[in-house]
């Protein structure tokens, strides 16, 4: 059965939530088979936490083959869900593939994707309304531009505006629909749309109210819905009295969140050609946006063209909800010749200007609140790769991503799921408390078993924490953590097998060892030295498992005589795909060729006569074939060792 295992540096994939990842997974074959047909897919192992997009849960990618010991990649394409939670999320490696005979295999592992996630939803608010002409007279004809604004970082899609209020007897659509549509408002982006009315001669003079009511969709496709008023007022006809109109109202336009202080002002403006006295200006609201000012602010007079800016000062509520909360604007002053649904003697106008507010919501109960979340932002581990046995700091940003609510009472339980990791002290870390998007930072000392195999484990952190009133929660994130093997590679003493001449084959031998617990990849051993090497003099042994012993055997051709030195170099490969090169010196002391003494009466090389004795043809055999001899049984045993190593080689694969 081919082994298939995802390899690389343990690093965590890291993505930005609403980009798409890139993902280049490292496979290897780790076995000595062939994997064939490879298909790898990718899920979620967390159901109810899938930061993929829609429809994107099951990825897979092909892989046509793998050897023994080779590493390719499976490409994928993953979009991440624009509103995905900031975490590390786990996901299953799925492998199916067949070995040569076409056997039918699969296995899984799990790796770890990281999102990072600083964007905000959607948020539509009213920005303001503005109308044309500003006066605003029975029979007449109006038309308003109305702005809405989009306070979130993240695309409001199918944005759809509806406007009530409608009546014969007041304002009328002008050839129209009352409905106006935009596909998309962009993330602190900015929209107008249009509507064209027509003012009934019997409308009454004073603050006639409309409405408006809008709908739009975030990433996930949820439908929100958001209404609000809108005051216009209308000036009935009449000669030479006072008329009062509001402008520059200014209004926070980006989003509140409970106890924050925010102002709204305005300018009062007398536009007639009468002093207007008496002019009284209120501000009302939804309780949970408190007054810090007056909420009533009076101006003795205004002569015509005169102008004055109000200021008022709210807070929000600590209990507010999420919604747009309506500020009405109303100015009352003295007009004895103004008509409508005033009080006599009084002319007022209103208008009105809207905040939006995220607070808590509202449980099943009716009790408000919120659910505060801890994640855990940042982690590091030191060292980066842990060595089996060996201890490792691992130091965590703990983060409250609630802008509303503190936590407090924090139980943190740190544990290793298959007790790979223990922790030396405790594992548990009490925290008294975390403020509104504030984080603190704490460490833990954890030892890796010293059996433990060479891959990437997950750590489990358990929290249980309360709000600020005393409501439990818990929840659970995860880090991992890279575990290497020490290498115990060893290797015996070089045995010289027979004596060594100059120019004559000499055989070697010398044993080796994997005495470690992880599989030394990509084995291969070679003679370096002032020598020849026989045969290639090359050994690749490939994937040298735990507890194995093997020998290396080869021959070399001294080039001189005296003392020959040499290294038999060994480099492999971890689980990472990091290179190791191991050297091991040995001598061997090559001897001159042996000189062959002149028998009594020849010279230095003069041929024995033809007619010499049996004896003297001895000697002359003697002399010609030692050397021979030599040459010849140095080959020989280095056919037999080569025969034995063939051997054993066949005996461990039919093993």
């Amino acid at each position: 059965m081919p082994k298939i295992s995802i390899v690389g540096s343990g690093d965590i994939p890291t993505v930005k939530a609403g980009s798409t990842l890139s993902l280049k997974l490292p496979i290897k074959n780790t076995s000595t088979y062939s994997a064939q047909s490879i298909m790898v897919t990718l899920e979620p192992e967390d159901k109810t936490k899938i930061p993929f997009l829609q429809g994107m849960t099951n990825l897979s990618a092909s892989v046509d083959s793998l050897g023994s010991s080779v590493t390719k990649t499976a490409d994928f394409s993953i979009p991440i869900k624009a509103d995905a939670a900031s975490g590390i999320y786990a996901v299953k490696a799925g492998f199916s593939f067949t070995n040569g005979m076409g056997d039918s295999f699969t296995s899984s592992e799990t790796l770890y994707i990281k999102v990072n996630n600083d964007s905000t939803g959607p948020v539509i608010v009213l920005e303001k309304v503005d109308k044309s002409p500003a006066q605003v007279v029975p029979g007449g004809k109006v038309s308003l531009k109305v702005a809405l604004s989009n306070s979130g970082s993240l695309p409001a899609k199918d944005v759809r505006i509806t406007l009530t209020g409608l009546k014969p007897e007041g304002f009328t659509l002008d050839n129209s629909t009352d409905i106006r549509k935009i596909n998309q408002i962009n993330g602190f982006s900015l929209e107008t749309v249009t509507y064209n009315l027509s003012v009934s001669s019997t409308t009454p003079g004073g603050s006639q109210q409309l409405g408006l009511k809008w709908q739009y969709k975030d990433e996930t496709g949820t439908v929100i819905t958001e209404e609000s008023q809108v005051f216009i007022p209308v000036i009935t006809k009449s000669s030479g009295q006072a008329l009062l109109t509001l402008a520059d109202i200014q209004a926070p336009q980006a989003t509140l969140v409970p106890k924050d202080a925010f102002m709204v002002s305005f300018v009062v403006k007398n536009t007639g050609t009468k002093k207007s006295e008496n002019i009284k200006a209120a501000l009302t609201t939804d309780k949970e946006l408190i007054p810090k000012s007056l909420s009533t602010m009076v101006i003795p007079a205004l002569s015509p063209g005169e102008s004055k800016k109000l200021t008022f000062a709210f807070e929000v509520a600590p209990d507010a909800a999420t919604k747009s909360y309506p500020i009405g604007i109303t100015v009352e002053y003295d007009d004895p010749k103004a008509t409508g649904e005033a009080a006599a003697g009084k002319a007022t106008l209103s208008q009105y200007v809207g905040v939006y507010v995220e607070g808590k919501t509202t449980d099943p109960d009716g009790e408000k609140k919120t659910v505060p979340r801890i994640i855990i932002s940042q982690y590091q581990f030191d060292p980066q790769s842990v060595l089996a046995g060996q201890d490792a700091v691992l130091s965590m940003s703990i983060l409250n991503t609630s802008r509303l609510t503190s936590v407090r009472n924090i139980k943190l339980t740190v544990t290793s799921d298959d007790g790979t990791f223990t922790a030396l002290g405790s594992n548990t870390f009490f925290i008294e408390n975390i403020g509104q998007t504030a984080s603190v930072e704490r460490s833990l000392k954890l030892r890796a078993k010293p059996d433990a195999e060479a891959k990437i484990y997950p750590i489990s952190l358990n929290f249980e924490y309360e709000d600020e009133k005393g409501n439990p929660y818990t929840s659970k994130e995860s880090v991992s953590i890279p575990v290497m093997q020490n290498n115990r590679f060893m290797a015996g003493e070089v045995n010289v097998l027979g004596e060594a001449y100059p120019g004559q084959p000499v055989s070697l031998s010398m044993d080796f060892y994997n005495m470690g617990k992880s599989v030394l990849y990509n084995l291969m051993i070679k003679a370096e030295g002032d020598f020849t090497t026989t045969g290639g003099g090359g050994y690749y042994v490939g994937n040298f498992a735990s507890g194995r012993t093997d020998t290396y055997d080869f021959s070399i051709i001294p080039n001189a005589a005296g003392e020959l030195k040499g290294d038999v170099v060994f480099t492999f490969e971890d689980a990472t795909g990091k290179q190791t090169e191991i050297r091991k010196a040995f001598t061997v002391n090559v001897m001159d060729m042996p000189v062959m003494e002149p028998m009594p009466g020849e010279q230095p090389g003069m041929e024995p006569p033809m007619n010499a004795g049996s004896g003297d043809k001895w000697k002359k055999i003697m002399w010609i074939g030692i050397p021979s001899a030599v040459v010849l049984a140095a080959l020989t045993t280095g056919l037999i060792l080569r025969r034995k190593r063939r051997k054993r080689k066949e005996l461990e694969l039919d093993e």
